[in-house]
C-alpha cells in the first residue's frame, strides 16, 4: 500500500494528478469566496480614498516669483559650477534669491501669471476648453470631413489612403466655388 504523504511530496504519478486537481479546485473556490465577500465589502471611514486624478486638460499652475528666477537664472548657474547636480543648483538658486534686492520684476511676472491661470481657470470651469487641441478654431471644415472619412471608411490602410486623396480632392473643390 502507497504511503500517504502531505503536500506534493514524493507520490505516484496518478496521486499527483489527484492533488493538483484539488489543488486547483481550492484555488478556485477560494476566489469565488473572495469575490462573493468583497462584493459588499466597503471600507471604514477616512480609509480607502485614493487621490483624485489630475485632469490633463486643465490649466497649469501659476508660477511663483522665485520659480520665475530660477527660470532665468538656472542656465547662469549650471553654465558656472558644470559639477553641481540638481539639488546643488537647487540650493544655489535659493541663496541667490535671498540675495536679490529688487524682487518686483519677479513678482510681477508671477502677478501676471497669476491673472492667467486664474482666466484659464474660470474658461476651464465654464466647460470652455482653452488647449490649442480642443480650439474648434483649429479644426476648419475640410479636416473635419477628412477626419469624418477617415474614421467612417474601412479599416485597410489603402482605403484610408484613398479618403485622404478625396479629402483634398474636395477641397479644390470647394475652393473653386
Amino acid at each position: 500500500m502507497p504511503a500517504r504523504s502531505e503536500g506534493l511530496g514524493c507520490v505516484r504519478s496518478s496521486n499527483l494528478r489527484v492533488q493538483l486537481m484539488y489543488i486547483f479546485l481550492s484555488i478556485v473556490q477560494d476566489k469565488a469566496r473572495y469575490t462573493r465577500e468583497m462584493a459588499g465589502y466597503v471600507p471604514p471611514p477616512g480609509e480607502g480614498k485614493r487621490k483624485q486624478k489630475k485632469d490633463p486638460n486643465a490649466p497649469k499652475r501659476a508660477l511663483s516669483a522665485f520659480f520665475f528666477f530660477c527660470g532665468e537664472r538656472r542656465g547662469e548657474v549650471k553654465a558656472q559650477n558644470p559639477a553641481f547636480g540638481l539639488g546643488d543648483i537647487a540650493k544655489e538658486l535659493g541663496k541667490q534669491w535671498e540675495k536679490v534686492g529688487d524682487k518686483a520684476k519677479y513678482e510681477k511676472m508671477a502677478a501676471e501669471d497669476k491673472k492667467r491661470f486664474e482666466r484659464e481657470m474660470a474658461a476651464y470651469n465654464k466647460g470652455e476648453c482653452t488647449c490649442r487641441v480642443c480650439w474648434i478654431g483649429a479644426w476648419s471644415r475640410p479636416m473635419l470631413l477628412m477626419l469624418q472619412r477617415f474614421l467612417g471608411g474601412s479599416s485597410g490602410g489603402s482605403s484610408a489612403k484613398k479618403s485622404k486623396v478625396e479629402v483634398s480632392d474636395d477641397e479644390s473643390e470647394e475652393d473653386s466655388d
